[in-house]
């Protein structure tokens, strides 16, 4: 008899009687047994304690850039602009009214560029009034820069929003108004400010042509085109903070993107998906 066939005759003699020794992989698949309930909620509060903290940092990151460009370019613009104006009256002195003039209207225009990039990466009202006057503040941006008729309204109510919460809430309804004045040819648009249960309520509508929402449901792939990979993108933001993106929409009759996020101080419970019914009325 060999050594190998000798160890394997002296592992079933020393095997419990009735019991047949378990084969390898049987002991492998055991060990690797799957996640308990426990384990599970650890892991998904730790990923979005993760994602909370990624967002705040590159809102942070966000911040420190506008305020440096408004500090420093806005400000020596400004500069820029004041010495121009001392200038004209010399210029036209010596024949130079002109370019003078042109050079003038060139640093206005750089000026208005670089304030409106300071509000687009870190609007100042959400920091200096709160989120709900940043969602007024976005409405009337909103119904200027599309010529749309956005209506705000808020009944939440209770304790201020905190930042944590506020900026992914606020880029998420800033991405979905883009949608809406590129994509969805709407006259009309709604933001609603809500409490459900535990949770924060935010509904976006739009009276425009509508979509398949089968687009923005599933993976990436299925959202790619046009509008439809922003509401993916939006979706995959709040999941990892905890929240969720329920999106209503068919071709011809418009589009209803609400968004859910744990209340805060409030413990998240799941809620029952409601038939919604439209802010805006008839078209």
């Amino acid at each position: 008899m060999s050594r190998n066939e000798a160890k394997s005759s002296n592992r079933r003699l020393s095997a419990p009687a009735g019991k047949a020794p378990k084969p390898a992989a049987t002991q492998r698949r055991q060990s690797q047994r799957p996640l308990r309930a426990e384990e599970v909620t650890r892991y998904q509060k730790r990923l979005r304690s993760l994602a909370s903290q990624l967002s705040l940092a590159e809102e942070r990151e966000r911040r420190r850039i506008s305020v440096a460009i408004h500090d420093g370019i806005s400000q020596t613009l400004a500069l820029i602009k004041m010495k121009l104006g001392a200038l004209s009256q010399k210029g036209k002195e010596a024949g130079l009214a002109g370019p003078v003039g042109e050079v003038s209207a060139l640093v206005d225009e750089v000026l208005a560029q670089t304030r409106s990039l300071t509000v687009e990466l870190s609007p100042p009202i959400l920091y200096e009034l709160g989120f709900e006057a940043a969602l007024e503040w976005l409405a009337e941006r909103a119904s200027k820069q599309y010529g749309l008729n956005v209506s705000f309204k808020s009944d939440r109510g209770g304790s201020p929003i905190p930042l944590e919460t506020a900026v992914p809430l606020f880029q998420a309804v800033r991405e979905l108004l883009v949608n809406v004045g590129k994509h969805a040819s709407a006259t009309r648009a709604a933001i609603r400010l809500s409490r459900e249960g535990r949770q924060i309520r935010l509904t976006v509508e739009d009276n425009g042509v509508g979509f398949d929402a089968s687009k923005a449901q599933g993976n990436g792939r299925a959202a790619a085109d046009g509008a439809g990979f922003g509401l993916f993108s939006i979706r995959t933001r709040l999941d990892h903070l905890g929240g969720r993106a329920k999106i209503k929409s068919s071709i011809g009759h418009g589009t209803v993107v609400t968004l859910l996020l744990p209340d805060p101080g409030k413990s998240a419970s799941p809620q029952k998906d409601e038939t919604h019914r439209g802010m805006m009325g008839p078209p």
